[in-house]
């Protein structure tokens, strides 16, 4: 016990030490007063994010697709996710600049949940004889357009006038529509139970479209909040730079109107979010070009 807690003391102590390290490159003449992007600069760039994931059966007539754990299959699905985001910046003080930028982003999803159902006979009789039985074949789609405004702070990494680094508080507002609707049919069949005698229904995979639109589900989305980020720069040659920023923590709110054509209902939902955990998922690569003030 003692090895251990003298153990963690000296860690402690190489930890400090190496801060203090740090925080004395800063006071060291010529790199504190480092400035990475002058006052009076302006700049134009774009940022963006993709993301691509594909899942499929090897066979494509078994239609197995990939399995987790025992009894899940994810069957054949696709999941994409993209934005784009132009921008201009005005440079009020040294390293810090406001920015304003228009926002689109989108997804398209098509699913293919299942239960495999190989182990479990006994349930032959409830869901007939398919032995992945969907849970849920639906294809959605959404697009975004919004609008927002932050503040961006720099600081030279360690004096340098290439590598920076920068963390920025973003107000957004945006408008969503997204769309989902079944791509597979089914209907209920009644069949007499073999072992009670007593009428049973069952759902029966009866067809399989590329939308059904009389099924389809409408959702408008209106939301808007805050977001901290932070992300690292790198100067170029010919006055431009690119970037890399990644969500930390943000606080939105959302309300959304949904209608179901079969129905011809409506609904609605109103929710607030505080996100405290890295978002890897949206990291932005961007590039800007610079116009140097006179």
């Amino acid at each position: 016990m003692k090895r251990l807690f003298f153990t963690a003391t000296m860690l402690l102590a190489a930890v400090v030490a190496s801060a203090q390290g740090i925080l004395d490159r800063y006071s060291e003449p010529g790199t504190a007063g480092t400035v990475f992007i002058p006052k009076g600069n302006k700049a134009i760039g774009i940022s963006g994010g993709y993301r691509s994931i594909n899942v499929g059966g090897e066979d494509p007539l078994s239609g197995d697709g990939y399995a987790i754990l025992s009894m899940l299959n994810i069957g054949n699905g696709e999941f994409t996710k993209y934005n784009v985001s132009p921008s201009f910046s005005f440079f009020y003080a040294d390293d810090l600049s406001l920015d304003i930028r228009l926002d689109y982003s989108g997804y398209k999803l098509e699913t293919d949940l299942k239960l495999d159902l190989r182990k479990y006979d006994f349930l032959d009789k409830l869901f007939g004889d398919e032995h992945n039985y969907t849970i849920a074949s639906r294809s959605i789609k959404k697009n975004s357009w919004g609008v927002s405004m932050a503040l961006r702070k720099y600081q030279s990494f360690f004096g340098s006038r290439t590598f920076g680094v920068f963390g920025e508080l973003r107000m957004f507002g945006d408008y969503s529509k997204v769309t989902s609707c079944p791509t597979k049919d089914y209907v209920k069949e009644t069949y007499i139970d073999p072992e009670t005698g007593e009428e049973e229904t069952r759902k029966v995979h009866t067809s399989e479209t590329n939308y059904l639109t009389e099924q389809e589900r409408v959702s408008n989305i209106w939301s808007a909040g805050l977001k901290l980020a932070a992300g690292v720069a790198v100067k170029l040659k010919d006055n431009s730079a690119l970037t890399v920023s990644i969500p930390i923590i943000g606080a939105t709110y959302g309300y959304t109107k949904q209608h179901k054509e079969d129905t011809g209902s409506n609904a609605h939902i109103s929710q607030f979010n505080i996100s405290r955990d890295i978002d890897f998922i949206s990291i932005q690569i961007g590039y800007i070009r610079y116009f140097t003030a006179k």
